[in-house]
């Protein structure tokens, strides 16, 4: 299950605590942290899961204003490292995030069901 916290301004209204105790009551075993354009709740969201038995599982939804261009999911903490760079490098340009993801190694992509990528046929 994908989730915001109260980092994900105006989205998310929980807490990292309230979050991660709502899981657990409800016997998630995994829980993915999926703020809009940040991951600054990732090392609480961590320690959370940890004390409550859930698999910590950093992401970021990545969005434009309103508009949701695609969730990254990290596969292991050089795929944390990829997202992190990756919204680090559009903080500091100031330009607008791709429609699509750029080649991370370590991550899954996820898009908006009218937002995925066509398929080429092959040749």
């Amino acid at each position: 299950m994908f989730a915001y916290s109260n980092y994900s301004l105006r989205y998310g209204t929980l807490s990292i605590e309230s979050l991660v105790t709502t899981a657990h009551e409800a016997g998630m075993e995994s829980l993915v942290l999926t703020d809009i354009n940040n991951t600054t709740g990732i090392p609480d969201f961590t320690e959370s899961c940890e004390k409550a038995g859930i698999k910590p599982i950093a992401g970021a939804e990545i969005r434009n204003g309103n508009d949701h261009l695609f969730t990254l999911v990290a596969r292991n903490n050089a795929g944390f490292k990829e997202i992190n760079e990756f919204i680090t490098q559009h903080n500091y340009s100031s330009e607008p995030y791709p429609d699509r993801a750029p080649l991370l190694k370590q991550c899954y992509v996820i898009y908006p069901l009218l937002r995925f990528p066509a398929r080429q046929a092959p040749r």
